[in-house]
């Protein structure tokens, strides 16, 4: 499964990618990361259908475009998008009013909370396919 990684900081985007490939979610040439929100859009919209991430692990706070702004702009793109990428919001915030927001976003398949652990990604394939729906929407609130 291919697997899209947004994260401003190298040095999350290097342990998200390392523990998404030592966890088994996905093979190394398949897990692509981005440090802007921006150009992370513009390959989604690059990307043919069948070339679509599976998986979109999305951080919150990034500058210039956030990870709200990016989901807004994804909303408005075409529904293959939107239908074949499951997203995560990955964040190190505990404000609740993020959670609460992530819970009726209906763009977000779930919300995991940085550093992400194998426990994490061990969530993720355990739901099956590409274990994708593993940390269900009830639990964002």
């Amino acid at each position: 499964m291919k697997v899209f990684v947004v994260d401003d900081e190298e040095v999350s985007l290097f342990i998200t990618k390392r523990l998404v490939v030592f966890g088994g979610l996905a093979a190394e040439k398949d897990v692509h990361t981005f440090l802007s929100a921006a150009d992370a859009l513009s390959t989604l919209t690059g990307c043919s259908d069948e070339a679509l991430p599976g998986l979109v692990l999305l951080d919150l706070s990034m500058p210039v475009m956030d990870g709200w702004h990016f989901l807004d702009v994804l909303a408005t793109l075409r529904p293959a998008i939107r239908e074949k990428c499951r997203i995560y919001i990955l964040t190190s915030s505990l404000a609740s009013s993020d959670q609460h927001r992530a819970a009726h976003n209906s763009m977000l398949s779930g919300l995991i909370h940085k550093p992400i652990s194998l426990e994490s990604i061990s969530m993720l394939i355990a739901a099956g396919g590409a274990g994708v729906d593993a940390v269900e929407r009830e639990d964002l609130v």
